[in-house]
């Protein structure tokens, strides 16, 4: 497995993505915060991860990447971290919109909260997936994460992750 390897992704392979809050801080403090950032990752990949009120996208200064450029297959946010499983298409880097995603949120989180400065810790981490077995258990990781957590007894009950049924 590659860890952490940030520029090198290619076109055809699926990668474990994912990146806490600096010093583990809480970055989804209410539903309007996991709400925001989902919208700006489905403007960004222009597919709906969540259902957006058609005036909420033009007020976002985002540049879409190239249709079907990415899939996301499943995702999950934590209070204090977010994972996601891509599927690379094209040339389009994952780096592009992970860097689009995270720097527009960290705005909106600053400015709601008065803060300034750093909301992720250091750079997102990423895991190059090399088997489908390894893609079937990352699916069942991501979505069941809120379960292994406490926040939830049943993960199909938690607002804030996905998983494509039979994407495999």
């Amino acid at each position: 497995m590659k860890n952490r390897d940030y520029k090198q992704f290619a076109a055809g392979h699926y990668y474990h993505i994912y990146n806490r809050g600096n010093g583990k801080m809480i970055i989804f403090r209410d539903d309007q915060d996991y709400f925001n950032f989902l919208k700006r990752a489905s403007i960004l990949l222009r597919v709906a991860l969540i259902a957006i009120p058609f005036d909420s996208q033009s007020r976002l200064r985002l540049t879409s990447l190239p249709p079907n450029a990415l899939h996301v297959s499943s995702y999950c946010l934590m209070p204090n971290h977010f994972h996601f499983a891509i599927l690379q298409n094209s040339e389009t880097s994952i780096s592009v919109f992970i860097h689009r995603l995270c720097t527009s949120y960290t705005k909106y989180f600053n400015k709601k909260y008065g803060r300034v400065g750093s909301l992720f810790q250091d750079q997102f981490k990423s895991v190059l997936v090399e088997s489908e077995e390894q893609l079937l258990w990352l699916s069942e990781y991501i979505y069941r994460n809120p379960e292994r957590a406490g926040l939830i007894k049943d993960a199909a009950y938690y607002k804030w992750n996905y998983c494509v049924k039979g994407h495999l």
